[in-house]
């Protein structure tokens, strides 16, 4: 049987209050990071927007559509230069196809 950590335990705290408790000012985490938080943590962060293997957090317009949600979460979290890579590779490199997609 697998030794449940503190952390997991601490299911007194709300969603919002645990992350600002044992991860404060983080805005990103992948599958694999979450897998050890407590469950209501976890479907809390699947609600995030998902960028490949990651969930980030980002206040999002829901007018927008799929694709600038996730450019717009990159953006957040990672900043200028990371969110115009990632439109760039969702673009296969093409500068034209990128401005189709967002604008």
């Amino acid at each position: 049987m697998s030794e449940v950590s503190p952390i997991q335990l601490d299911c007194e705290l709300s969603e919002k209050e645990w992350l600002n408790k044992y991860h404060y000012g983080r805005h990103s985490f992948s599958e694999e990071d979450i897998v050890s938080f407590p469950v209501n943590v976890q479907e809390f962060i699947k609600t995030w927007i998902k960028v490949d293997k990651n969930y980030l957090f980002s206040v999002i317009n829901p007018d927008m559509d799929e694709a600038n949600q996730k450019a717009k979460a990159v953006l957040d979290v990672f900043g200028t230069d990371a969110a115009v890579k990632y439109m760039m590779d969702m673009s296969h490199g093409s500068y034209s196809h990128m401005r189709s997609l967002y604008g």
